[in-house]
């Protein structure tokens, strides 16, 4: 898979190329300015949910997350 996997400011996870290409967002839903229309509402910052302690599986396949709910 050769990727990175991480938690981005916000608390989502997210998971990248080592040449910083091929960002992709796994949880989450997207903003304005993040590939949605203007048309589209922002959605409010889930402070009490967040996404931690990504781990890929022994053979890079799978990604595993803890989603705590505060």
């Amino acid at each position: 898979m050769n990727q990175i996997a991480y938690i981005g400011p916000n608390g989502d996870l997210f998971t990248v190329a080592p040449d910083g290409s091929r960002q992709v967002r796994l949880t989450g839903s997207l903003g304005i300015g993040e590939g949605v229309s203007k048309d589209s509402q922002p959605q409010p910052l889930r402070m009490d949910e967040y996404y931690t302690w990504p781990t890929w599986s022994s053979d890079g396949t799978k990604l595993a997350a803890s989603q705590v709910i505060t």
